[in-house]
């Protein structure tokens, strides 16, 4: 078995592959806990892994109990002992073990097993690797054999006594006679049931996988099977009778030779495994001698060698690749201990191996680390982790590494640790340096590259091969794209002195620069744009040195000054257009400087205060009070003193006042401190708004509504006290004993109709006032929509049907709870089935339902009705607006008051329609929470 780390996992699927039977066990007597188990094993054993892994061997696999002389306990468990004492692997004798069966009772079974013991660095037991070869078939043939070969050599025995009898006894001929025919008998049946034997038993080794042949003892060939024929090359007809050594010469100094021998000589069954030169492939005998014929059997076991030879190579490569990484390597156990460490650690660290092992992982982990935490967080929820670290060496420095790190786990819940450490000081010095100075020369780029970008000035770098580069601006202000490899003369000929002339291209500021060196500042040009267009500019260029002093190139300035001469333009019509503002605006403005003297004010505000007036600065001398308490202003609560003293801005605020002319007015006043481009303050303007007609024009509208909704509590009450006396009479008529005759009944129902539209009307008229008023009730609980749509449905049904219109519920699962008021919402769905009925012709469908939409509640209600043209869904909603003027068949106040009601709820409603194939209304309100109150 491989040291741990990272190799353990790698030889997994080598483990896995192996075709023996492989069980991985504890070194913890007596219990032996199985730790790991092949596929192989698991399949000859007739056990499952999840049911043998960390439990103890022998409670998986006990003696027969039907068996008293069972040993295969005892002799196992002695074995292991002996291993676990000794360090030295150890092969048992052919074992009769019988297996439990999962549906009860036993299986014999033999085996051969070979117990290994696994040493670590310091030679101590690990575990034991208990390898097993199932032989029962083997043995059941031997037992066969050897049947046979005793009957046989009875036989013979038999045979020659009868003889010697016979020649003895020649004058006892007629008792001899006798005994000769029983005899005879006897043998034709000993023959008879030898031959029958062996019969079977050649239909036995004619059907194993394992090639077999016999040899006397004269070394000839008695008997081969179909697959020995098929490695030795030669059909049985030719080998029968033959001697081995005559056949194939070259096998008189091989190994199986010698191991026939050897067998033969000691009279013992034999094992081994050797490479045969004839067939080139590796093969395991089982040699089993009589005194007068060997039985050989023998099968390929060349992938075996080499699975055994890779194994061995991949441990030699993983330890080369560990004693000589240049990166250090730890492998430790989970409570720190270092159970390895290679040199280039030790090198790393400063520390012995042996000084490692003893102070374990934390003498080399730096605990400071703020990452430390986060890195052994993240190995132990992924079992690895990559990243950098900073660790410690033995002299108390501390540097950083690159760690690489992984938990290996066992099948019985071992764990160990890999880590993987690269010194990265060198590599970070320089990535800290580079980092520095890509960064400083990334800002200088970026801070060149915004400066040309964005300064409002053409910037062109010349090349003394005479390849140029310019900015943005420079197009702009040539009106062309430039190309670096054109050079100077793609613009040349744009450039003119401030007569009009061409500027010869030597003449051009940068030729000069690169030619004489100088620096020019300020030089006058025109430039003419393709397009015809012309402006001045300054233009200005200086040479670049290298740092010898020699040219490597020049830069040219070109500001175009136009713009400046149009700003000065621009600032002195901006200035007119203000001033014009400010004298014609119709609101009083004025400017205070920073004592509070009234440097400026507009007409607006003279005809406001009077010219005097106007000129106060915080109008102390004026009376006001607040509009909304009636409570008088003092000094300091003016907008403008508040502006200037505290930098408030004021807005929108209503002041009434006493103008000094005893008249009084309400002002709408609002007050901004001014500061200048340094931010200190320079003043405080105001404004001042009449809004005395408005706010009387609101008073009277206040008092209309007022009386409106007084008439109509009025109007409600006397329209109600009849309709309610019409429902009782028409109550009275339904509970008279007498019968109703045909003609009375629908005169009854549509009374009752008509007076319950009527009481609708009236209430839609009060909540449509109380929604303007802003007074509409809304009492939330947790609702049942389920509930709702029924109850709903079963008021209307009736209706409908009366119409001949199919009016159902839209199911689509169970809607969610609702948080609003259970009777406005049913108002809304009552007033949007009603506009469905009241639209949809006879014969169509009306389909409510409800849903949930994330943490809404979606209502639907859908018609077959003509449908709505698009051009009227934006007015649906509008108080008393209806489609067709001459359509009465609503007040038009059913929708907007449903719009006010779910708009109470927070919620949202609308219509979708197409004409000709129905409309649909929906809206929502919020869901209730999980965790509201109870459900009414």
């Amino acid at each position: 078995m491989s040291e741990p780390g990272d190799r353990a996992l790698d030889f997994r699927a080598v483990f896995e592959s192996v075709p023996e039977p492989l069980l991985v066990l504890a070194p913890d007597p007596p219990r032996f806990t199985i730790i790991a188990v092949s596929e192989a094993y698991l399949r000859a054993t007739l056990t499952r892994r999840q049911d043998i892994l960390g439990r103890a061997l022998f409670e998986v696999f006990p003696d027969n109990p039907a068996d008293p002389t069972a040993t295969g306990v005892s002799n196992l468990r002695s074995s292991l002992e002996r291993v676990l004492h000794g360090r030295a692997p150890e092969a048992m004798a052919v074992q009769k073990y019988d297996i439990p069966l999962r549906e009860g009772g036993f299986e014999e079974r033999f085996w051969s097993p070979l117990n290994t013991p696994v040493l670590d660095a310091h030679g101590e037991v690990t575990c034991i690797i208990h390898r097993v070869e199932d032989v029962t078939e083997l043995v059941y043939i031997q037992r066969k054999g050897l049947e046979q070969t005793a009957v046989m050599n009875a036989l013979r025995t038999r045979s020659g006594e009868m003889e010697v009898e016979i020649y003895r006894r020649a004058q006892q001929l007629q008792e001899a006679n006798r005994q000769l025919r029983e005899a005879n008998e006897e043998l034709a049946r000993q023959r008879t049931r030898a031959k029958d034997s062996e019969d079977r038993m050649t239909g036995v080794l004619e059907s194993i996988t394992d090639a077999f042949f016999a040899l006397d003892g004269q070394w000839r060939f008695t008997y081969i099977n179909r697959r020995a024929e098929e490695l030795l090359g030669h059909r049985r007809e030719q080998l029968l009778g033959k001697v081995l050594w005559e056949e194939f010469p070259e096998t008189w100094d091989s190994p199986f030779s010698r191991g026939y021998r050897q067998a033969m000589q000691e009279q013992k069954p034999l094992e081994f495994e050797a490479f045969s030169a004839i067939l080139d492939r590796w093969f395991q005998a089982h040699l089993y001698p009589t005194p007068q014929a060997l039985s050989v059997y023998f099968h390929d076991v060349t992938e075996h060698r080499r699975m055994r030879e890779a194994l061995r190579e991949s441990e030699l490569r993983y330890r080369a690749i560990f004693d000589h990484s240049m990166d250090g390597v730890l492998l430790t156990a989970p409570d720190g201990r270092v159970l390895m460490a290679n040199q280039a650690s030790t090198g790393m660290f400063g520390y012995t191996e042996e000084e490692l092992r003893r102070l374990g992982r934390q003498a080399v982990v730096d605990p400071s680390d703020p990452r430390l935490q986060a890195a052994l967080d993240e190995r132990r929820r992924s079992g690895r982790f990559r990243g950098e670290l900073t660790m410690k060496r033995k002299d108390g420095s501390r540097f950083p590494v690159e760690l690489s790190s992984s938990i290996f786990r066992e099948d019985h819940g071992a764990e160990w640790t890999s880590m993987f450490i690269r010194d990265i000081s060198e590599r970070k010095a320089r990535e800290e340096e580079r980092e520095r100075l890509l960064s400083q020369l990334d800002e200088e780029r970026r801070w060149l590259r915004a400066v040309l970008e964005t300064v409002p000035l053409g910037i062109i770098l010349i090349e003394p091969e005479g390849n140029v580069f310019s900015n943005p601006r420079t197009e702009e202000l040539f009106g062309i794209k430039l190309s670096p490899e054109r050079g100077s003369a793609q613009y040349a000929n744009l450039i003119l002195h401030p007569d009009g002339t061409p500027v010869p291209r030597e003449q051009l500021v940068s030729s000069r620069v690169l030619r004489t060196g100088e620096t020019i500042i300020g030089a006058e040009f025109i430039v003419e744009r393709p397009d015809g267009t012309r402006f001045p500019i300054l233009g200005s260029a200086a040479p670049i040195r290298n740092s010898e002093g020699r040219i490597i190139g020049a830069i040219g300035v070109l500001q175009d000054v136009s713009e400046r001469m149009k700003a000065q333009e621009a600032l002195r019509t901006r200035e007119q257009l203000l001033s014009g503002i400010f004298e014609i605006i119709p609101v009083g403005l004025r400017v205070a400087d920073t004592t509070g003297h009234i440097i400026r004010a507009n007409p607006a505000a003279s005809r406001l205060w009077g010219a005097a007036g106007a000129l106060t600065p915080g109008l102390g001398d004026c009376k006001g009070w607040h509009a909304d308490t009636g409570e008088p202003l003092c000094k300091n609560d003016w907008p403008l003193t508040r502006a200037l003293t505290k930098g408030e801005t004021c807005i929108g605020e209503l002041i009434r006042i006493e103008c000094p002319d005893g008249s009084r007015k309400v002002l709408m006043k609002s007050a901004l401190p001014l500061h200048d481009a340094q931010g200190r303050s320079s003043g405080a303007i105001a404004v001042d708004a009449d809004v005395t007609d408005l706010k009387e024009t609101e008073e009277a509208l206040r008092r209309a509504v007022r009386s409106r909704d007084d008439l109509l509590g009025i109007v409600a009450h006397d329209l109600r006290s009849p309709l309610n006396g019409i429902l009782l009479q028409l109550q009275l008529l339904r509970r008279r004993g007498q019968p109703l005759e045909h003609r009375e009944q629908p005169a009854l129902d549509a009374i009752q109709r008509n007076a319950s539209r009527m009481n609708r009307l009236i209430q839609d008229l009060l909540d449509a006032g109380r929604m303007e008023a802003g007074t509409l009730s809304i009492q939330r609980a947790r609702v049942s929509t389920a509930k709702l749509l029924a109850e709903v449905l079963e008021t209307q049904v009736a209706i409908a049907s009366e119409q001949t219109l199919d009016l159902r519920l839209d199911e689509r699962g169970a809607p969610p709870e609702l948080w609003g008021d259970r009777d406005r919402l049913a108002q809304v769905l009552e007033n949007l089935i009603g506009n469905a009925i009241k639209f949809t012709p006879r014969g169509g469908h009306i389909r409510v339902g409800a849903g949930a939409r994330e943490e809404e509640v979606l209502f639907w209600v859908a018609d077959t009705g003509p449908g709505i043209p698009a051009e009227h869904l934006p007015h649906l909603f509008d108080r008393f607006w209806q489609a067709s003027r001459t359509d009465k068949r609503g007040a038009g106040l059913g929708l907007a008051i449903a719009k006010g009601i779910v708009e109470s709820h927070g919620g949202h409603i609308w219509a979708e329609s197409q004409v000709g194939a129905g409309t649909t209304f929906f809206f929502t309100v919020p869901a209730a929470h999980p965790s509201g109150p109870s459900r009414v």
